[in-house]
């Protein structure tokens, strides 16, 4: 499918020139080829403007870091082929120029062209929450129980997060996993009435295989549901955890760690902003209510970045180092993270066995925080 993709693109490219020469032949007067020669231009320089680096890593509207550019494989394989070739699709459409004002313009079309929303990208639930759809992960048939885990994909999935063990284990370094819970299993109460969650949790047979097997796997899904009465801790118009969520779900790994305990933090009620599932469902606009977001009051940590992307936090609870392969359910989990060890390192789940078998330091602690719906994946 990603072969195809890039040969489509290439059939795109040569279509354009075969257009820009046929201009050129079939216009003769001076003005209207500086015309057609501006045109070519801004094409071109559109196509530039994907590598162009961006001014933030992270994409605000969807509260998750840009992908970067995938590295050339090391060797040939089809496996290989496809993971490049889908690493380029993530990078493209996350730099496309003008790439805000394109989804919002689609947004318009659908509102104008009377289209409804479609409900395998993104949901509405009961008062103002929007869920995300099927189409990621399949994330709604694993909630309503038409998707679930056979033998055969236990094993699999053991057998993958056994390798990632060992290979921390050779460092001498503890490895422990943190589950980031979706939306719709904390928020259940919130679902529209079409959907019934079933009540055998899709991931619960891994969950309970890992830990059979000795593997540290943390699920802050109880300790969530029980401090979400007090406020709210996930966003109404986004996938993620918001910053009080993410510190009670770390505040729980932490106790489950045995970790010296944080300096205290309090939070204060900020305006809300629209939330990525605002632009996967393509609304043009969704009343928002101040409720959902916080920021972090007297929570003065002070952390440094070095060369090498390591974070430093003098003051920090631990003297520790970790290394954190994480989704975008790290983001929110930042400052809790450099507040609790004296040196952080971030990464994505791929650079896992090429950073682990680097020469570099090994760190007291590797940390691997995914979400829910890609837990099992």
């Amino acid at each position: 499918m990603q072969l195809k993709r890039c040969y489509l693109f290439f059939q795109l490219q040569c279509f354009l020139k075969t257009c820009e020469i046929l201009l050129f032949i079939l216009i003769s007067d001076m003005t209207k080829q500086r015309i057609t020669i501006m045109l070519c231009a801004v094409l071109f320089c559109a196509a530039l403007g994907v590598y162009a680096p961006l001014k933030s890593s992270v994409l605000e509207t969807e509260r998750r870091l840009a992908s970067a550019f995938p590295e050339l494989p090391h060797g040939i394989s089809s496996g290989k082929i496809k993971k490049f070739c889908a690493g380029i699709d993530r990078f493209y459409a996350d730099h496309f120029p003008l790439r805000s004002t394109i989804l919002s313009a689609a947004s318009v079309i659908f509102a104008y062209t009377g289209n409804h929303y479609d409900t395998s990208r993104c949901y509405q639930g009961k008062s103002n929450w929007l869920f995300l759809g099927n189409d990621y992960s399949k994330c709604v048939d694993k909630l309503t129980g038409k998707e679930s885990l056979n033998e055969n994909q236990i094993e699999r999935m053991a057998a993958k997060y056994s390798r990632l063990q060992r290979l921390v284990d050779s460092g001498a370094s503890q490895f422990l996993i943190l589950i980031g819970p979706n939306k719709s299993t904390i928020y259940g109460e919130h679902l529209p009435g079409f959907i019934f969650p079933s009540r055998v949790r899709y991931i619960s047979p891994l969950v309970a295989k890992l830990r059979a097997m000795n593997i540290d796997v943390y699920d802050p899904t109880e300790r969530l549901m029980s401090f979400k009465s007090n406020r709210l801790l996930y966003y109404r118009t986004d996938t993620h955890w918001n910053l009080l969520g993410a510190y009670v779900a770390f505040e729980g790994l932490r106790e489950y760690a045995k970790w010296p305990p944080l300096f205290p933090a309090t939070f204060k009620n900020v305006p809300s902003k629209h939330g990525d599932l605002v632009n996967i469902g393509g609304y043009t606009s969704f009343h928002i209510i101040d409720d959902d977001t916080f920021s972090l009051n007297d929570f003065h940590i002070q952390s440094s970045p070095s060369q090498d992307d390591t974070i430093t936090t003098v003051q920090a609870s631990s003297d520790k180092a970790v290394w954190v392969f994480g989704d975008s359910f790290t983001e929110a989990l930042k400052p809790f993270i450099q507040a609790q060890f004296r040196t952080v390192r971030y990464f994505k789940h791929d650079d896992f066995k090429k950073v682990m078998k680097s020469d570099a330091p090994r760190p007291d602690i590797v940390l691997w925080v995914v979400v829910e719906r890609n837990f099992a994946e």
